[in-house]
């Protein structure tokens, strides 16, 4: 019975190799680390802010995500997930909802402590699964920290504009 498996095994990655197996419905997610507290991919843009509260202590954690002007983005649906970076426990921040284009994802800093990494998922309309992963090891060290919302929003406008007039790879 030994010697049945390793015949199989090479049976089945041949089968692979030549394409005889079915692949139909198997879709490879594109994983991107955002690596930046401002970044794009394609028409979507992503910034970090945090705002701090009148004791400093609040502070909260924006991540704002928008689509920028020059093109349709082929996706329709966006998540976030909160992830533990050697257990990988996960922890939804926001749930699969539609795709506007001006979302915000917010948490309070106090939730990085256990939960370090964000995972920002990006679906196709009929798709169950997400196309695009873009993933945060932690809240990016270039992330600004303001006390006052209007400057925090004023941030964003001007981060967005500058994501815009890059090129993207």
């Amino acid at each position: 019975m030994k010697k049945f498996y390793p015949s199989l095994l090479m049976a089945v990655a041949c089968m692979l190799s030549v394409g005889v197996v079915p692949t139909e419905g198997l879709c490879e997610i594109k994983e991107i680390h955002g690596a930046d507290s401002s970044f794009r991919t394609g028409p979507i843009g992503i910034c970090w802010g945090m705002l701090r509260g009148a004791s400093g202590s609040d502070v909260q954690v924006l991540i704002r995500i928008r689509l920028l002007p020059e093109g349709d983005s082929p996706y329709a649906y966006y998540a976030v997930q909160a992830v533990h970076p050697l257990t990988k426990a996960t922890q939804w921040v926001v749930p699969k909802r539609p795709l506007e284009k001006v979302n915000t994802a917010s948490a309070p800093r106090e939730s990085f402590k256990n939960l370090t990494g964000r995972r920002v998922y990006f679906y196709r309309p009929s798709a169950a699964e997400p196309e695009l992963v873009v993933y945060y090891n932690s809240v990016p060290d270039t992330t600004p920290e303001l006390s006052d919302a209007a400057q925090l929003e004023q941030y964003f406008d001007i981060a967005f504009k500058r994501l815009a007039q890059r090129q993207t790879p």
